[in-house]
């Protein structure tokens, strides 16, 4: 049970939603996003694991969600959510060298790094 304190406004819920990242009173229950950080290494994805890759969840979500991909952007798709996911880790993990601040670039769907001094 939640209780509102500026207006006294009582909710029961399971699911705080949105609201467990905005701390908005509004977001209660509301549908929070998944987040892409980390995304190719939980797999397998769907709540039965069906899908073991990123390789099969983008097919079918185009088809699922009637979304117009070619082949060619599909597979630039799953490459940019492997390369988001490497580049949150390597940030969670401090990737670079030590007292110097990292630069991230994403080139052609492929991840480069270079140190800045």
């Amino acid at each position: 049970m939640l209780r509102n304190k500026a207006t006294g406004e009582i909710q029961t819920s399971t699911d705080l939603g949105r609201a467990i990242s905005t701390g908005w009173w509004a977001d209660v229950g509301q549908c929070k996003p998944p987040q892409l950080r980390g995304l190719a290494a939980r797999a397998p994805f769907f709540h039965d694991g069906s899908a073991e890759s990123l390789h099969d969840v983008v097919p079918f979500d185009k088809e699922c969600f009637h979304i117009a991909l070619e082949v060619d952007e599909e597979a630039t798709l799953v490459r940019f959510l492997e390369v988001f996911s490497a580049l949150s880790e390597a940030r969670r993990t401090g990737w670079g060298a030590p007292g110097k601040r990292v630069a991230f670039i994403i080139v052609e769907a492929r991840l480069c790094a270079c140190d800045w001094l």
